[in-house]
């Protein structure tokens, strides 16, 4: 039979062990967030440039005056893909945040009692220590 508190102990650490793999779980879901962004985002700009070229190539490039839509919407989307990858960029942090602070009511709890220090082995009668020395 289990004394109660070895089994509170055993579901404490059970319990932070669960929650540490969510937080770990949740993280890298972020990670794949974030990099879903800076592919978008690579994209964008990839279609941007694309547009820029066509325009240079048929001698339609705008110098000056009103941006063209097309460029003002792929800009716009390429500002919104910054803010969420920012954003999502900030959650990581707070989640690496929280994997590295932990609830020190909770360790305390888990944290077993340190033996006592254990006693010196006795020598037999009659025989010194060793001193390495011939």
């Amino acid at each position: 039979m289990i004394p109660d508190d070895l089994k509170r102990t055993i579901n404490d650490f059970a319990d932070k062990v669960k929650e540490g793999g969510k937080q770990l779980g949740n993280q890298a879901q972020l990670q794949v967030q974030l990099k879903k962004l800076q592919v978008e985002h690579a994209r964008r700009i990839h279609e941007l440039g694309k547009h820029t070229y066509d325009w240079y190539r048929a001698g339609t490039m705008i110098v000056s005056g009103p941006v063209p839509p097309d460029v003002s919407r792929l800009c716009a989307e390429l500002d919104d893909i910054q803010t969420k990858t920012r954003e999502t960029e900030r959650q990581i942090e707070e989640a690496k945040a929280q994997m590295n602070a932990p609830d020190t009511a909770a360790v305390n709890a888990a944290s077993p009692t340190p033996p006592a220090a254990a006693a010196p082995i006795p020598m037999p009668p009659g025989n010194p220590p060793a001193s390495g020395v011939d």
